[in-house]
């Protein structure tokens, strides 16, 4: 079997993967789901994940992200935007059930493993 990425989806962007699940599985990510801070702790104690993803929209991500990494330092953290961009006329015609924002997560995590050295905010990414 071929390796798969293990991607920690944490809090509010749970809704954006989970409804990518079988894109995101077919293009060889493995993933799980924390609602919180302390759950995600206590999964990575146990588990191995190659990314944690954040919602740069959730309230409590840069705290939660700060948990995170005083219990597991070497975590790759990413803030992402799950969607499309807010202003698309398709995202308001259809809020966020479209496929276009399963695309659009797919090329976020690509550019992050792509591209990873360290916590990485794509530049352009809301």
């Amino acid at each position: 079997m071929p390796w798969l990425k293990r991607i920690l989806a944490v809090g509010k962007i749970r809704k954006a993967v989970l409804t990518s699940r079988s894109a995101l599985e077919e293009a060889g990510y493995s993933v799980a789901y924390a609602g919180d801070a302390k759950s995600a702790i206590e999964m990575m104690a146990s588990l191995k994940f190659d990314l944690v993803v954040l919602s740069h929209e959730q309230k409590r991500a840069i705290p939660m992200m700060t948990e995170i990494k005083r219990h597991h330092p070497t975590a790759v953290l990413a803030l992402i935007h799950p969607y499309p961009d807010d202003q698309s006329p398709i995202v308001h015609l259809a809020p966020k059930s479209t496929t276009l924002h399963r695309d659009h997560l797919l090329s976020e995590l690509r550019f992050l493993f792509e591209t990873h050295s360290g916590p990485t905010v794509r530049k352009g990414s809301r």
